[in-house]
């Protein structure tokens, strides 16, 4: 049977690796990734935040570098040059494999056997030429997010001046309706991002052109293929004047199904299911009521240590900021001369602490991603900025969050999104932002969990709403430091009302 010529290769060879590619489950991993071709049954693998190590890889591409026939894999383009050029050589030589491999910009033949190693793009636009042949999508709790972004279309001024060349007729109204959205969108109230939701009345007679012409440049066809339901977000550069246009699709579901429809499927998703939210997830995706398995970390590995102060502010109540610099003055005097990560989603918040604790760390306070790191750094930083980042830096000592990483109601994208849950009768909190929330999170800690390194998180919701304890969960197993060596001085800009909690 299939799934034991995987087990069996595969147990030869991890008795030959070291230490550090260790992982309990690499032979359950395997086994079901080989059930998953052999029946055609789709399979989801909830694999834990690895900060970008993903030992697990060796286990997902075995099976499917030794299946006889064809194998889609999906990657993004870091992961895939990964794929590429370090696990599957590595696995080809070692097992002696002669499947031929075939990258993103080649197109196999229909009697093609070998593995097509592809992006979501080429995916989408030559996956009905190829049925039934097993899809196997890497860190598919990105997927979403990229779905988002490949279906989606972006206007940038020059995209205007391609559009008036093209079209010498209307160069005039063109030019009127580019001033009439700048005119319109200077009215709005200033916001720290310059994002702004755009109304179906605001781009309604520019849409009504579009559709009439015949000959369109690109990128404007490409708004106009964007699926409905969609957004429309303008955002603006008021030092300019100038601003980009966004259209993104709100029905994702509608969006994926097709992508796996009739065929073999396995999807490998890091911290997808924290605190039993993978239903979620699986619904937002439209996937096909797949086999799920859940696999953690090393029982035997230690635990990252937690901090949380007794007596957390709330971030939406007004002494927030001073009540944050205050526990962040007493982290970095506790930690000393180490390194630390500081995340703060709130761009004017950030940018207050980043000037507080210059002003006493100096140099060593470094901010957003093109920080340069020492040993010692204070980097401060949003969260997705830190996701980006966590696999090409050094491990930090520590992990500091200001707040939970929910996505703010007050982005017009966001915004949409809940108010197209709304419509659909889904439960938009449990569904959407808080998934996400703890997906985020147990990504940016992943690090720590190499060195029990401290997380310290400054949101009283984790101690005061019923959601908290679905974020203690994610962040099991961990040890729950009571008090810093400084814990006994009181913070000075606690409210009346927050010392009797």
């Amino acid at each position: 049977m299939f799934e034991v010529e995987v087990h069996q290769l595969l147990r030869r060879w991890l008795r030959e690796q070291t230490a550090e590619d260790a992982w309990p489950h690499h032979l359950s991993v395997a086994r079901l990734a080989a059930r998953s071709l052999r029946l055609q049954q789709p399979t989801l693998l909830h694999l834990p935040a690895s900060g970008g190590d993903r030992l697990y890889l060796c286990s997902v591409l075995l099976p499917l570098l030794l299946w006889q026939g064809p194998v889609v894999i999906l990657a993004a383009p870091p992961l895939r040059d990964r794929l590429l050029h370090r696990e599957i050589p590595l696995l080809q030589s070692h097992f002696n494999l002669a499947k031929s491999l075939l990258i993103a910009d080649q197109l196999p033949r229909p009697d093609f056997q070998g593995v097509w190693l592809t992006d979501l793009d080429r995916w989408r636009s030559h996956q009905a030429d190829y049925p039934h042949w097993p899809l196997a999508v890497m860190a598919a709790d990105d997927f979403e997010a990229q779905l988002i972004t490949a279906a989606s279309a972006v206007i940038t001024p020059q995209d205007w001046e391609v559009l008036r060349c093209c079209q010498p007729a209307a160069q005039g109204q063109l030019q009127d309706w580019q001033a009439r959205l700048t005119f319109q969108l200077f009215q709005r109230p200033i916001n720290p991002t310059g994002t702004y939701r755009l109304e179906a009345a605001d781009l309604e007679p520019l849409q009504i052109w579009l559709r009439s012409q015949l000959d369109l440049p690109a990128a404007w066809q490409t708004w106009l293929q964007v699926p409905v339901p969609a957004v429309e977000v303008a955002q603006l550069d008021r030092a300019t004047g100038q601003f980009q246009l966004w259209r993104q699709p709100l029905a994702i579901a509608e969006l994926a199904a097709p992508l796996w429809r009739d065929r073999p499927l396995l999807l490998a998703a890091e911290a997808c299911d924290a605190a039993g939210q993978a239903p979620a997830w699986i619904r937002r995706l439209g996937l096909p009521d797949p086999v799920s398995a859940q696999f953690g970390s090393d029982r035997h590995a230690p635990g990252l240590r937690l901090f949380l102060p007794r007596q957390a502010v709330l971030p939406n109540t007004p002494h927030f900021q001073q009540a944050l610099l205050h526990e962040l003055r007493l982290l970095l005097l506790w930690l000393g001369n180490q390194s630390v990560v500081l995340i703060v989603d709130d761009r004017p918040l950030q940018q207050q602490v980043a000037s507080a604790l210059a002003a006493e760390w100096g140099s060593r306070v470094q901010v957003g991603a093109t920080a340069k790191l020492a040993d010692n750094s204070i980097h401060l930083c949003s969260m997705s900025t830190w996701l980006g980042l966590q696999s090409q830096r050094p491990t930090p000592t520590a992990i500091a969050i200001a707040s939970l990483p929910f996505a703010s109601a007050e982005q017009p994208l966001t915004a949409a999104r809940i108010e197209f849950y709304k419509q659909q009768r889904w439960d938009w909190f449990r569904e959407f932002l808080l998934p996400d929330a703890l997906m985020q999170l147990q990504q940016a800690i992943a690090p720590l969990r190499k060195n029990s390194g401290l997380l310290a998180i400054y949101d009283g919701r984790l101690q005061r709403r019923s959601y908290g304890q679905a974020f203690l969960e994610a962040i099991a197993p961990s040890e729950h430091l009571r008090q810093l060596s400084f814990e006994n001085q009181a913070n000075p800009w606690l409210a009346p009302e927050d010392s009797s909690l």
